[in-house]
């Protein structure tokens, strides 16, 4: 895919580590990570239930096929897929958005939806 732009890598950082809280169905922490998210936490759990794959944390290439944009408010939506072991993607793909809070490097991540593209 050729891109114009790419993510910031304190942003990228950010999306593997939102991921990482998906795959271990850790709703704690993503509460915490991503507190703004229009998703319920339960209807996420049921759609990766209901496909019954064994999630894994992405490769170090997940980038390439992740699709994303600027918001023009100036923030990014991002389509992150989901992986499954053996290195391979998932039907399941989770939509977000970011945005950098103030000017340091943290971003608010707001997740909005995990669904088939």
């Amino acid at each position: 895919m050729i891109r114009n732009e790419n993510l910031p890598s304190s942003l990228v950082s950010s999306i593997q580590r939102i991921i990482d809280l998906i795959v271990e169905h850790n709703w704690a922490e993503l509460s915490k990570d991503a507190p703004n998210s229009r998703v319920q936490w339960a209807d996420m759990e049921r759609e990766l239930n209901s496909y019954g794959e064994d999630y894994a944390t992405l490769p170090d290439d997940f980038i390439e096929k992740t699709h994303f944009g600027r918001l023009t408010s100036g923030g990014y939506w991002i389509d992150c897929p989901l992986w499954v072991v053996g290195h391979k993607t998932s039907d399941l793909e989770v939509q977000m958005e970011a945005f950098q809070k103030d000017s340091d490097a943290k971003w608010d991540i707001q997740i909005d939806d995990i669904r088939v593209p």
